[in-house]
């Protein structure tokens, strides 16, 4: 990033998350002073006669991946979300209603959940029930794994998350009071909430004739038409974001 020329070692990760210029040229700055009093020292230069290094310019650009989502945007996508549900709310009562407010609620928090805990964009977002400890927020991500789950790993979901995740649990609940006449549907909300199946994914997406069907990329695009954004645009800024604020890893 300081030269410009690529290096093997750096090309993946400045693909997946952007820097501030200026927080560079500050590690630059405090290394090169580093540098300047460790090798004065090993000559035996006194202090006064330390050269004064001083850079007069700042670098205000953003540095790295291409994918720089801006919170602006971010916050634009979330009411964007909120106002469809509030809209869905208002129809009248039909079994459209019923699925406008399923589908637009299930995209809500399927963005809270991808933004905050970088899930892969692969064909089923979505955990399962029995991989989230909502006391304390622990989760297991097993995206793009294999059968043993050698590639699964460790996260954590906020509070406030957490939270919404147990409203979505009470929706799922009134929803399966509300399609006693879809058997289907009404199924498989209980093997959500009772375990019964495992490995299946707590969110999921209802069609016109009440047919349950798994969120994917594909489906996350055709829903959201107004924010043409990769659908994986959430890993690179949830690592920019957590390298903007010092978290390392």
């Amino acid at each position: 990033m300081l030269t410009g020329h690529q290096f093997t070692i750096t090309e993946v990760s400045s693909h997946y998350y952007h820097v501030d210029g200026e927080y560079l040229r500050l590690l630059f700055h405090h290394a090169s002073i580093r540098l300047r009093d460790r090798l004065y020292q090993h000559l035996n230069i006194e202090e006064q006669h330390f050269f004064n290094y001083v850079q007069k310019h700042s670098n205000r650009k953003d540095l790295g991946s291409r994918l720089n989502l801006k919170t602006g945007l971010l916050s634009e996508l979330c009411k964007h979300l909120k106002h469809k549900l509030r809209e869905a709310k208002r129809l009248p009562p039909s079994d459209n209603r019923l699925i406008a407010i399923h589908n637009c609620l299930t995209l809500y928090v399927c963005y809270w959940v991808l933004f905050e805990t970088g899930y892969r964009a692969v064909n089923d977002l979505i955990f399962d029930l029995t991989e989230i400890d909502l006391e304390t927020g622990f989760i297991v991500i097993s995206d793009k794994d294999n059968e043993s789950h050698s590639h699964a790993r460790l996260s954590w979901i906020s509070q406030e998350l957490r939270e919404q995740l147990k409203c979505y649990l009470l929706h799922l609940e009134q929803l399966a009071l509300s399609t006693s006449q879809h058997p289907t549907v009404k199924d498989r909300i209980e093997d959500i909430l009772s375990h019964h199946q495992p490995n299946t994914p707590l969110l999921f997406l209802l069609s016109e004739t009440f047919q349950w069907g798994a969120i994917t990329p594909s489906k996350l695009r055709d829903l959201t038409p107004e924010f043409p954004l990769p659908i994986n645009i959430n890993r690179h800024f949830l690592r920019s974001q957590l390298r903007k604020k010092r978290v390392l890893g």
